[in-house]
């Protein structure tokens, strides 16, 4: 019996739903006492889950961040560059989340329209992850999701894309032009 019920699992393949979410959500709340900060320039005036303001691309112009290369840093390219019109800090009450094995989920990083029309879901990623199981397998499902999205009248005409951003990558590029260039992103546009 235990074989059996092994055997029936594993050849289960469990294909996740998709709900569309409006962007952007609610937002949230600073908490009590805590201000709003100026941006930083360096690793050490950087502090997580302070919130920074002067976001002007950014559908809310004060954001919160879990780290400095990974995220911060890539908020700033998002908000510089020439070839994006908006971006969104995705946090875990948006609900914007993507299964990556029968039972786990994480939440993306970011969401972000370029200036061709492309949505893209963003991951800012230390260079440990490269070499990650597990934020490979994130990876892949993210990937297919956004090749899933073609087929789903929610998204009928919309172009998807999806890209982790690793520190180097994001370190190295002046453009989100350049960004997408150095992390080989998968996207529905092409």
């Amino acid at each position: 019996m235990q074989t059996y019920a092994t055997e029936t699992l594993r050849a289960t393949r469990e294909v996740p739903s998709i709900h569309p979410k409006l962007m952007p959500g609610q937002g949230y709340t600073l908490p009590l006492g805590e201000t709003v900060h100026d941006q930083v320039d360096t690793s050490e005036q950087f502090k997580k889950r302070r919130v920074y303001g002067g976001w002007f691309k950014s559908l809310f112009a004060e954001e919160y961040f879990d780290s400095f290369t990974g995220e911060y840093q890539l908020a700033r390219l998002l908000n510089t560059s020439p070839g994006i019109v908006w971006w969104h800090r995705l946090h875990p009450h948006d609900n914007a989340s993507i299964l990556y094995n029968g039972k786990n989920h994480y939440d993306p990083d970011f969401v972000a329209l370029d200036t061709n029309g492309a949505h893209w879901i963003i991951e800012g990623k230390d260079e440990r992850g490269r070499d990650d199981a597990l934020v490979q397998a994130k990876r892949k499902a993210a990937e297919s999701l956004v090749r899933r999205l073609e087929a789903e009248d929610a998204y009928a005409g919309q172009k998807w894309g999806y890209l982790i951003a690793y520190e180097q990558d994001t370190a190295r590029a002046d453009s989100w032009e350049d960004l997408k260039a150095f992390a080989q992103p998968v996207s529905n546009t092409l």
